[in-house]
């Protein structure tokens, strides 16, 4: 799934930026420099997490923006992580 016009994100990071992403998804769309083994990895990572049971959102599709790739996560509502620490 492509969409033309993402809209304002939600968040943005050092590496990406999130974005909602139809229905219960979010896109986190990673900025052009971030190499696309960088994506890879963190993906296979997502993925083994909740093998082994870490509570974490499934990913569930790569999709590439313009010059930029990025992840399709389910959206789970709650606090953030910095939310928690704090």
């Amino acid at each position: 799934m492509q969409r033309n016009s993402l809209g304002p994100p939600i968040a943005v990071g050092r590496t990406a930026e999130l974005f909602p992403w139809g229905e219960g998804h979010v896109l986190k769309l990673f900025h052009p420099w971030v190499p696309y083994s960088d994506m890879a990895l963190e993906r296979n990572n997502s993925v083994a997490a909740r093998v082994l049971g870490v509570a974490a959102p499934a990913v569930l599709d790569i999709v590439q923006h313009a010059n930029r790739y990025g992840l399709v996560f389910e959206r789970v509502e709650g606090p953030t992580l910095l939310e928690r620490l704090l």
